[in-house]
């Protein structure tokens, strides 16, 4: 037998620059511990969006990388995805993610201007948490 799992997110803050430039902030209430390890989870989770992204985008070299990186003491898995197609598009997609206290919190950008890009990056990277 199944059981249904509904959460709830709630959306922090969502940035868009055109129309594949945006960044977006949010939390649910969701105890991992229960899904046991984080990392291993966040494994899955990129496993499932490259397989998605493959399907869906067969024209597309994708590369991704799984990494930490640590902001303001705050220590986030890191999912760096980029697709490229044979017409020199360039799609670059960063998932943070990251316990909270007893929340989990997630950070999505995904932009085609390398300016725009940067500069969310860095707006994120001089976050403060609290």
């Amino acid at each position: 037998t199944g059981r249904k799992i509904s959460k709830k997110v709630n959306t922090l803050f969502h940035y868009k620059s055109g129309s594949t430039n945006y960044l977006n902030a949010n939390y649910e209430d969701l105890p991992l511990q229960n899904l046991g390890n984080y990392h291993q989870v966040v494994e899955k989770m990129n496993a499932i969006v490259y397989k998605t992204m493959k399907d869906q985008l067969p024209n597309y070299k994708i590369d991704t990388t799984l990494s930490t990186e640590t902001i303001d003491r705050l220590t986030f898995e890191k999912i760096v995805i980029q697709l490229d197609n044979k017409l020199g598009t360039k799609i670059y997609t960063y998932f943070y993610m990251s316990q909270f206290g007893n929340k989990n919190l997630t950070v999505s950008m995904v932009y085609s201007d390398t300016a725009i890009g940067h500069q969310m990056l860095q707006a994120f990277r001089n976050s403060t948490f609290h």
